[in-house]
């Protein structure tokens, strides 16, 4: 008669009791190191025991260390998977792997390891532990800038004020969350009076006290999108001014110096005021051989009111170099 041979398998507790990433926070295809320390609780030797490492997110391991007696694959993929022939009952093993982190996913990212061997494996609660880890969102840089243009300057009193803003990303990545405040200024002596509205194709804007916010969630390298400011002039002598100020939330800006515009506006009889001005002040220029009049004059009147400063300018017949000179001398 032939007895079948019975084979009865080991039992082991299997354990991964500690795993530790060499950083909490990484960037994508930033290099971190995460090790894995394993055991044998027994109580008998564990036979063809695997252990694998790595990420719930596709990164890359670059390389991987282990203790004498194990044998490794898996560098050049995202997880590394490393045996041992026995795992004597009572052992310890550290093993360790470099990564580079993945894309930044919607999914939580995590690490972690998994023991298992050919036995009876009272407990399998321990045989797997896993630690999140933050993905980090490469930081973008762009130039973001705004310029106006007004459609008039001065206004008549009682007059619409328009003027366009036009914000524009120099890269060199896009921007995103792109939010230009926009505060209306009135005149000292009337308080802040001065009401507008904004509007522009593909911005929200919206009232928030005196200002108005215009927001839009992305603004590609490269391209501008004007925003038109809207309101009515007080209807008397008064100096405007409207501040715009672009930024971008999720980007570094590396220009600072041009997210700012502030025109200066005048109304009413500071309009007649230039009006009047002009033809004396033409007068004087023309009488006087000194080149130190047209530049100190130019100068004076840039300073507070370049649009008169120009149409002087024009007035006198001054080549087109020199009327700009004096400005950006300023």
């Amino acid at each position: 008669m032939i007895l079948p041979l019975l084979v009865l398998a080991a039992t082991a507790d299997l354990q991964v009791f500690s795993v530790t990433p060499s950083k909490t926070a990484v960037m994508y295809d930033e290099t971190f190191r995460v090790t894995a320390r394993v055991r044998n609780a027994g109580p008998d030797a564990a036979p063809d025991t695997v252990v694998s490492i790595g990420g719930n997110a596709p990164g890359m391991v670059l390389s991987v260390e282990a203790p004498a007696g194990w044998t490794c694959r898996g560098p050049g993929s995202s997880a590394v998977e490393c045996r041992t022939p026995s795992f004597a009952a009572g052992a310890e093993a550290e093993l360790s792997v470099m990564l580079t982190a993945p894309q930044p996913t919607p999914i939580e990212y995590r690490v972690g390891a998994n023991i298992n061997g050919f036995v009876v494996d009272p407990s399998f609660s321990n045989n797997s532990l896993n630690v999140d880890m933050e993905l980090l969102h490469p930081q973008r840089h762009s130039d973001l800038a705004v310029t106006v243009a007004l459609e008039r300057n001065p206004i008549p009193e009682g007059g619409e004020v328009r003027a366009t803003f036009d914000v524009r990303n120099e890269g060199p990545d896009d921007a995103h969350d792109v939010v230009v405040a926009i505060t209306p200024i009135g005149d000292s002596t009337l308080g802040n009076i001065f009401a507008v509205t904004a509007s522009g194709a593909g911005w929200n804007c919206i009232p928030a006290g005196e200002n108005v916010l215009c927001s839009r969630p992305e603004l590609r390298a490269g391209m501008s999108a004007p925003i038109l400011v809207r309101g009515t002039a007080p209807a008397r002598e008064a100096r405007l001014s409207i501040d715009a100020r672009v930024r971008a939330e999720a980007n570094r800006d590396s220009v600072n110096g041009n997210n700012i515009a502030t025109p200066s506006i005048a109304v009413g009889s500071a309009a007649n005021w230039q009006r009047m001005l002009l033809p004396v002040t033409t007068e004087f220029l023309q009488g006087g051989s000194g080149a130190w009049r047209t530049e100190i004059a130019a100068l004076i009147l840039a300073d507070e009111q370049p649009q008169f400063a120009h149409t002087l300018a024009s007035s006198l017949e001054w080549p087109a170099a020199t009327r700009r000179r004096p400005c950006a001398g300023r």
